[in-house]
């Protein structure tokens, strides 16, 4: 029940009065009256107890948020020309309300809210509006002050459950501004008072589970136990979804999963994303994971915002970089376990193999793969609290795919293949079109995996899980478009000739497979339209080093170089080379 007496403190109403109408109270931002500092002396810390919150709602935050504060004096307590206050939990980026009217008699409640509804909401007393912004839903700071005088401040660094306030414990007997100073006496609301929103606006609270002493907690039969604190390497990073695909956003899909090497508690479990912002999980309970047990830790735990995970074992109020990313596991200021992450992928889990469960083996990126099953009721994959599926066997670097199985590759050894032509600067077509590199095959082998290289950065490799067989005494033509009507008319390419050649200048260009040299030629310029080719009795990869041993072709190819006024270059891409003369 609320009532409207006058304030009957030292600092009397009539006193109020008579400083406003001295004009002495200042003007706060939204135009309402603050009370000066020396009329706030008659305010002690704690006459007004903040006891509960509401910070996140389901859908838009606006308009559905409040604040529930108590009288703790033995008189009625004039709320105007206080100031009340919302920021960050260090007190950065704070936003304030002056307070334009409201009392409470003692061991009273008065909500404060955004609503802008006319009637207010019967559960709200009065109305700040936009004053205060949005309240934190992970982290933030609430304080009441008059003029510097802090009455009450409460800080909360738990993320908020959406749709549930978060309240001081109604097991403590009188609310106070000292109790209300430790997070662990605060607690979600579990009983509903408007359809899908839980707490207890204006009415005294329920009261929070078990608090448990300093350095323990409840089990399972309620008793108050000590924290089985995880040792290094007896939880383990298993899985991690920094990105999750729209509609769900990051701020409500991220989650990461652990897997206990033996019975732990995490009560008081450090998380971590290696910023200056730690998350301690704080609970009554011991949150026990038995050996070979998983636990998803997420944004946020309601099924409904985060994407489908209904077994969520509590919030974490860390975000996960999409790229260049860690988590990081501690107890107290000893590192459990750590994964650090190059990249992520939209919507896709990355899993650590189960066949390698330990916290050194995580360390290995490789030991990680994607998911493939999905999850939830996004389109997001991933096994959020189950075993992982094996991860695909890496390929055999040593082997290749032919005719449905696989076998060894047998690469080129040195000589295998010899640099026998190039064009650097084709005339008839643009050098990103026409430009090619031709290779003679010296006996039956396989490319995959051959190097072509300039003597600077310019590089590209021949990749294919297929083993790319070619037969001795092959020409082999590289080729930058393999379009022969784009090209010039090289009907022969085998494949993307993925670097450019310099016209001008000495360059090289070099062949090899892994750290096998399997050519090499230097070359000083070129003709335009013409070819640089080796002399076809010199088809060697040693003899093709010696001076003159290269020439510019004499022979002309295109689709149809007969025709009037066709313009062609010369060269024998794919073709037998003629003699130097």
């Amino acid at each position: 029940m609320k009532t409207n007496r006058p304030f009957q403190r030292p600092f009397c109403f009539s006193m109020f009065l008579a400083i406003a109408a001295s004009g002495l109270l200042a003007c706060g931002p939204d135009g309402t009256t603050e009370v000066p500092d020396s009329a706030c002396k008659a305010f002690l810390a704690g006459d007004l107890v903040i006891t509960e919150f509401m910070a996140d709602v389901p859908g838009t935050d606006t308009g559905k948020e409040w604040i529930e504060i108590y009288n703790s004096t033995k008189k009625e307590v004039d709320l105007k020309g206080l100031t009340l206050v919302a920021a960050k939990p260090d007190g950065s980026r704070e936003k304030t309300h002056t307070i334009a009217e409201g009392k409470i008699k003692p061991a009273n409640y008065f909500v404060l809210g955004d609503s802008v509804e006319k009637p207010l909401p019967s559960h709200i007393d009065y109305s700040y509006g936009d004053g205060l912004g949005a309240l934190g839903n992970e982290s933030g700071l609430i304080a009441i002050r008059c003029g510097t005088v802090k009455i009450d401040e409460v800080k909360y660094t738990t993320p908020a459950k959406s749709g549930a306030s978060r309240l001081l414990s109604g097991s403590i007997p009188v609310p106070d501004s000292a109790v209300n100073d430790l997070e662990e006496n605060f607690c979600d609301a579990t009983i509903e008072y408007a359809p899908g929103l839980f707490g207890s606006p204006g009415t005294p609270n329920e009261a929070c589970a078990t608090v448990a002493p300093e350095g323990t907690c409840i089990n399972l039969i309620g008793e108050a136990v000590p924290i089985a604190r995880p040792r290094p390497g007896e939880l383990v990073i298993t899985e991690f979804l920094a990105n999750p695909k729209a509609p769900i956003e990051d701020t409500n899909g991220e989650w990461f999963e652990i897997y206990a090497l033996a019975p732990v508690d995490l009560n008081e479990l450090v998380v971590s994303n290696g910023g200056t912002r730690n998350h301690v999980i704080k609970s009554a309970n011991c949150l026990r994971l038995e050996a070979g047990q998983y636990a998803v830790l997420a944004r946020k735990s309601e099924p409904e915002i985060n994407g489908g995970i209904a077994n969520v074992l509590t919030a974490v109020s860390i975000s996960l970089a999409n790229n260049g990313g860690v988590i990081i596991l501690s107890s107290g200021e000893t590192e459990i376990d750590r994964v650090a992450y190059a990249t992520s992928k939209d919507g896709v889990a990355a899993q650590l193999d189960p066949q390698k469960l330990t916290a050194l083996d995580n360390d290995n990126a490789s030991n990680f793969c994607d998911a493939v099953d999905p999850y939830g009721t996004g389109d997001n994959l991933g096994t959020p609290g189950a075993a992982n599926k094996p991860c695909p066997l890496p390929p055999d670097p040593n082997k290749c795919n032919e005719n449905g199985g696989s076998r060894l590759i047998d690469p080129p050894a040195v000589g295998d293949l010899v640099i026998t032509e190039f064009m650097a600067d084709p005339k008839a077509v643009l050098d990103n079109q026409g430009e090619y590199v031709e290779l003679f095959v010296k006996r039956n082998l396989d490319l995959n995996g051959i190097e072509i290289k300039n003597e600077g950065t310019g590089r590209f490799t021949l990749e294919s899980a297929d083993c790319l067989p070619v037969l001795a005494n092959s020409h082999i033509v590289f080729v930058k478009n393999t379009d022969p009507t784009v090209n010039g008319g090289i009907a022969e390419a085998y494949s993307v000739l993925g670097l450019n050649l310099s016209n001008t200048g000495a360059h090289k260009i070099i062949v090899q497979r892994g750290e096998v040299l399997i050519d090499e030629i230097s070359y000083d310029g070129s003709t335009a339209g013409k070819s640089t080719q080796l002399d076809i009795g010199k088809y060697d990869a040693t003899l093709n080093d010696e001076a003159g041993s290269f020439c510019v072709s004499t022979t002309q190819y295109g689709l149809d170089c007969t025709a009037e006024g066709a313009v062609c270059d010369w060269g024998t891409p794919g073709q037998p080379n003629g003699a130097c003369q």
